[in-house]
């Protein structure tokens, strides 16, 4: 499963730009970046390049966006496909608004059997027991592990979504950025985020936008990532 999602997380440029140089952001005595309130309206909204993006708010909070469609997801008979792994139905279990999905493993020197958590979640609203679609709360296990240690930072500060429907599986990594915008300088800041560089605690970009396309440069190495606006309802 690790390789997989790995291939799949490597998409978005926050787990690439973990070992930025950039400039010392402001933050209250609590710990938390205190904004100055600069965010370009024209950025504002979900910008995607078919795998991952973000999703600018004009709160100065910025989400995570990432496509998992290829690696997980529930099938029409009611498994569920873990990276390859088919899960059958008794490893779904269901209670109230809560889903569990787990495989069984054995310790390859003891022997010994136990049940790993692949996902915990927690429906926001009823659980179609047909298809499973909706918006989910992921609250444990496996697959939020995985994205912690991608984005070098602990599973307990993260709030990430699942939304499944009949042909897609959307991860949300939930306000993971304060972010401001302002005249092509694009900033995104995270206090929980263990930087490579220990000095750095700050991402740099410019952007520019031409209609629905977004192009975001990274101040220190070049890298530019394309990005084309999600229309939402």
């Amino acid at each position: 499963m690790k390789k997989t999602l790995t291939a799949i997380i490597a998409f978005c440029g926050i787990a690439a730009a973990l070992t930025s140089c950039g400039d010392k952001p402001v933050y209250d005595e609590n710990g938390s970046r205190t904004s100055n309130g600069k965010i370009d309206s024209a950025l504002v909204g979900t910008w995607s390049n078919g795998s991952s993006g973000y999703r600018f708010k004009d709160d100065g909070k910025a989400s995570l966006v990432m496509d998992f469609s290829s690696v997980m997801g529930f099938e029409e008979d009611g498994s569920f496909n873990a990276s390859g792994q088919h899960l059958d139905k008794d490893k779904i279990i269901v209670n109230d608004d809560t889903i569990r999905i787990y495989t069984d493993y054995t310790d390859p020197e003891t022997q010994e059997e136990t049940e790993v958590d692949f996902v915990v979640m927690k429906c926001k609203g009823d659980i179609d027991t047909e298809t499973y679609n909706g918006t989910y709360e992921v609250l444990s296990g496996g697959l939020t592990d995985f994205i912690a240690s991608r984005l070098n930072v602990t599973p307990d500060i993260l709030n990430i979504e699942a939304d499944f429907s009949d042909d897609a599986v959307m991860i949300n990594v939930i306000d993971f950025l304060d972010y401001d915008a302002e005249d092509g300088t694009l900033k995104m800041f995270n206090p929980n985020i263990a930087y490579v560089n220990e000095e750095v605690e700050g991402l740099n970009y410019t952007y520019a936008i031409d209609g629905d396309n977004l192009t975001m440069t990274y101040v220190d190495t070049g890298g530019k990532e394309e990005y084309n606006r999600v229309k939402e309802n």
